[in-house]
């Protein structure tokens, strides 16, 4: 994917710095027997014009990247490293985001293959 620019918004109002970044999915190969899909990259590139927080010197920023299931139930956060004294980090960090297979799909796939019998369940719970 390309760089994108996301306004900063800290509880509510925006801070006038912006987040540069960017995300690509990378699909599994269809063929393999796998819990995972796919993956999500995102790519965290620095800020700029972050506001001053800290009061006696610049800011100690960080970012928090959170992936959240179609569902609603399931969250999976990374952090950047923390960057001491700037209002203009510059991470250039890669984070990965598994992305789980329908846990019923894959109980399907492995009944196809034979590896569990018609009567049989496979316990597979969504992970990230």
């Amino acid at each position: 994917g390309r760089l994108r620019n996301c306004p900063l918004i800290i509880e509510g109002k925006r801070t006038g710095g912006v987040l540069e970044f960017k995300t690509h999915y990378y699909p599994f190969p269809s063929n393999v027997l796998s819990r995972f899909t796919g993956v999500w990259r995102v790519y965290v590139k620095h800020a700029k014009g972050l506001a001053r927080k800290d009061f006696l010197s610049k800011s100690d920023p960080y970012c928090v990247i959170t992936a959240i299931s179609d569902d609603l139930m399931l969250s999976f956060e990374q952090i950047t490293n923390v960057l001491e004294n700037t209002h203009n980090p510059v991470w250039e960090q890669y984070f990965d985001f598994p992305v789980v297979a329908d846990c019923c799909a894959l109980e399907q796939i492995l009944r196809d293959a034979h590896l569990i019998g018609p009567n049989e369940r496979y316990n597979v719970y969504k992970l990230f």
